[in-house]
């Protein structure tokens, strides 16, 4: 299963929001549950692999990051550290609003969200 905890309302980019979201239709679609995450602005990248592997850091998925950012992520590979790591991503699921599909509306008559959608090779 794929589960992906994005950041809500308290985000510092709200362009890097919007061309997210244009996605977010078809990931669910998918079978993958995303959740906002509502307290607080949240930076953290986290990735637990079957029980065993954790990526943890600040570094995004993205060319941007991969090729021209400062920005770094541990690997681990360890059972009690994933064991760990999913504890603290589950306390996380709890403070989230699950979104659903019908909630999103559409993204192809959204203006900001297709804006957006053309700068996302640079965000």
């Amino acid at each position: 299963k794929v589960e992906i905890v994005v950041p809500g309302k308290n985000i510092d980019q709200k362009l890097v929001r919007a061309a997210s979201k244009r996605h977010w239709p078809d990931l669910i679609k998918a079978g993958i549950k995303i959740y906002e995450y509502e307290p607080t602005m949240v930076h953290v990248k986290l990735m637990i692999v079957d029980d065993i592997f954790v990526s943890v850091g600040s570094g995004n998925f993205d060319n941007r990051s991969i090729r021209l950012n400062d920005e770094a992520n541990l690997d681990v590979l360890d059972r009690q550290f994933a064991a760990q790591q999913t504890r603290l991503f589950e306390m996380d699921k709890r403070q989230s609003s699950e979104v659903a599909l019908d909630k999103i509306g559409s993204t192809f008559f959204d203006p900001i969200k297709q804006a957006a959608g053309l700068f996302s090779p640079q965000l």
